[in-house]
């Protein structure tokens, strides 16, 4: 609540938090005395089977928790059309109708919950691969029943960032089609829907996937388009989801949004920042080592190289059993080796800064051994011995971290990926990064031998 304090609660109605949150007296009579909500994050119960049973789960909630003023369901799924299902096969088939068969259960549960009523509001939050109303699986009466009892859809719209403006412009066209066909499917959806924008901004999984994009002015895109299309008109409410994987200047830059759009009921674009960044290029690798300057120890013991779904592992992906990424993001990497003959660097100019401005500075590093060879290990076991370097500006070492972290969902048998973040000012309009497979210039750190991978170096505006 002291981190939030300054950005993030003066700029919302509503916090959605665990379900077995427990909170002082003070902060929840704090809260009310506000007219502000909380709501608890809940699952539908795979147990359950008949309306009753579900119907008892979810109003369970109130009695572990008499403060909360509602929950939130996580989740119900609208799919693609099964026409353009790739593969249907008879157990998918099998699995369609008893979801059909479910959702019939799950409106007579929302049923018997209004019914109960106590006051409470239950939001419905609604994923899956379908950006329009699909009512294939979950009936024509599902969403009817959800707002006929005055309840709430929190729709889901993660838009993970695209490698071109066109790719840009056309997921947020997308995103405007899929809402006006759900209000014309369902009508007067809009005025009782929440829009749930994806917040993953960072490891071990997230929509944060271009290095060379400004997560925060793509953020700001999408709210724009929500304060400016007339087909947004009228929808209930906004919500950037989660902040469990965001980092903690994404998660204050939400409040900024709120107040920006939601509150002050501005139209133009709170940022002033180009969605594609220009300070280090070909960040990826995906050009080979165009661009960055290289010094090997000794011959062979730098590369550009590639693994297939390799940004995938890193964590660039959005939701569980996606495909890879048809652009491949990601999966291109520098390889070093380290040689008992002194360290291998490489390095670039970074350019256009603003003197005076903090930017943070982002890196994915692994054990290449360890991803071509999976092997089981404890996390607290690998340790990083990489050192990042940048002259001629500001070091914020208060904001400054190494943290590694375990890949998924995939491969079965985690990857070990180090996350480097550096938060620094600039001095000057250009700067020198510096990255060397030891950890200092005379000390190596780990064994030699040990072969490492390198990519998704981004520098970005820091938001204060």
């Amino acid at each position: 609540m002291e981190f939030l304090k300054a950005d993030i609660l003066p700029n919302v109605t509503t916090l959605i938090v665990p379900n077995n949150l427990k909170l002082s007296e003070p902060v929840i009579e704090d809260w009310h005395r506000q007219g502000k909500r909380f709501v608890a994050a809940v699952g539908i119960n795979s147990e359950a089977r008949t309306a009753e049973e579900h119907f008892k789960f979810w109003s369970g909630f109130y009695e572990k928790a008499p403060f909360l003023d509602g929950i939130i369901i996580d989740e119900f799924i609208v799919n693609r059309p099964v026409v353009e299902w790739a593969e249907l096969n008879p157990e998918r088939l099998a699995r369609m109708e008893k979801e059909r068969q479910q959702y019939q259960v799950y409106g007579e549960a929302l049923k018997r919950m209004r019914a109960d009523d106590r006051g409470k509001m239950l939001y419905a939050y609604v994923g899956g691969s379908g950006k329009k109303l699909n009512q294939e699986i979950i009936g024509t009466n599902f969403i009817r029943t959800i707002l006929d009892c005055g309840y709430r859809v929190a729709l889901e719209r993660y838009l993970h960032e695209m490698s071109s403006e066109k790719g840009s412009a056309d997921a947020l066209q997308t995103l405007v089609e899929g809402i006006a066909d759900w209000e014309a499917r369902a009508p007067g959806v809009k005025k009782q829907m929440v829009i749930a924008f994806g917040l993953f901004s960072m490891p071990p999984g997230g929509i944060n996937k271009q290095p060379n994009v400004d997560y925060h002015v793509w953020m700001d895109q999408q709210m724009n388009v929500v304060a400016n299309h007339p087909a947004m008109s009228g929808v209930a409410g906004l919500e950037w989801w989660t902040s469990l994987l965001a980092d903690e200047e994404t998660v204050r830059f939400v409040g900024k949004l709120y107040r920006h759009y939601a509150i002050e009921g501005r139209t133009n674009l709170l940022t002033k920042d180009p969605l594609f960044l220009t300070h280090i290029q070909n960040a990826d690798f995906e050009k080979g080592t165009e661009g960055w300057t290289l010094h090997p120890a000794e011959e062979g013991t730098i590369a550009a190289k590639s693994f297939p779904r390799y940004g995938r592992i890193e964590g660039r992906y959005m939701g569980l059993g996606r495909p890879a990424d048809p652009e491949h993001i990601g999966d291109t990497f520098l390889w070093m080796r380290r040689s008992g003959k002194g360290p291998n660097t490489f390095s670039q100019t970074i350019k256009n800064l603003e003197p005076g401005r903090l930017y943070s500075m982002k890196m994915f590093s692994c054990d290449y051994d360890d991803l071509v060879n999976p092997k089981a290990r404890k996390v607290e076991d690998v340790k990083a011995f990489v050192s990042v370097t940048i002259e001629g500006v500001e070091i914020d070492a208060k904001r400054s971290f190494a943290e590694v972290y375990a890949s998924g969902p995939e491969p079965k048998i985690p990857v070990y990926i180090t996350y480097y973040w550096k938060v620094f000012r600039a001095k000057a309009t250009t700067a020198k990064l510096t990255v060397s497979d030891w950890q200092s210039e005379k000390e190596p750190g780990a064994p030699f031998g040990q072969e490492q991978t390198f990519n998704f170096l981004e520098i970005q505006p820091y938001r204060e």
